[in-house]
């Protein structure tokens, strides 16, 4: 209490629209109110337009899966919307830009997979703390999920993919993300007793 924590993430929001990006500021507590507030009034579908105006890559090699994502998160209220059909373009878009989402499908037809293109991010670090990352797959058997241990996605969809389920899914997954915003960077840090103490907070 009293460090500064809300003049830091203002300076931190101003440096970001500066270089061109949207800023969304508000208290964690507030924003899960917002919602439970926008449920029972029926004006859920506009609030969560407003989480959801965020910046997105689409990975998939199927044109037809990758038109059906990009319109569900369209109508959802996107800010941007990029996709790649392969893990080269998909590499070459998360080093040029940053993106709040990724929807990653993981079996891309090719040598490599979207596992080891969410290997690759995280090494190389071109995704932050607070991305979430979501695996899409039709895949089912043990040896996938497992495989993805190591370097976890934030969460899996198995095909077929609606638009309530990913919208329920990505509303869920970003208020995670912001709440844990600060625990993320304290275990980052590896000071693990700032991190305890954030989780306290949030109880």
């Amino acid at each position: 209490v009293g460090v500064g924590k809300t003049f830091l993430a203002h300076a931190l929001g101003h440096i970001a629209c500066r270089h061109g990006h949207s800023v969304l500021a508000l208290r964690v507590d507030r924003m899960l109110k917002t919602l439970k507030h926008a449920r029972l009034t029926n004006s859920h579908e506009a609030e969560l337009r407003k989480f959801l105006a965020v910046d997105l890559l689409i990975i998939d090699d199927f044109e037809g899966m990758l038109r059906m994502l990009r319109e569900f998160i369209r109508v959802a209220g996107a800010k941007q919307i990029d996709t790649a059909k392969n893990g080269k373009d998909a590499v070459a878009a998360l080093s040029k830009n940053k993106y709040d989402v990724v929807l990653c499908d993981y079996n891309l037809g090719e040598v490599k997979n979207g596992q080891q293109i969410l290997e690759e991010a995280k090494v190389r670090e071109l995704i932050g703390y607070t991305t979430v990352w979501i695996m899409i797959t039709a895949e089912k058997t043990m040896d996938m999920v497992m495989g993805a241990a190591e370097y976890e996605p934030d969460d899996y969809l198995l095909k077929p993919i609606n638009e309530e389920l990913l919208k329920g899914r990505l509303e869920r997954l970003l208020a995670r993300k912001w709440a844990l915003q600060d625990v993320e960077k304290a275990v980052k840090r590896k000071d693990y007793t700032k991190a305890i103490a954030k989780c306290d907070e949030l109880m």
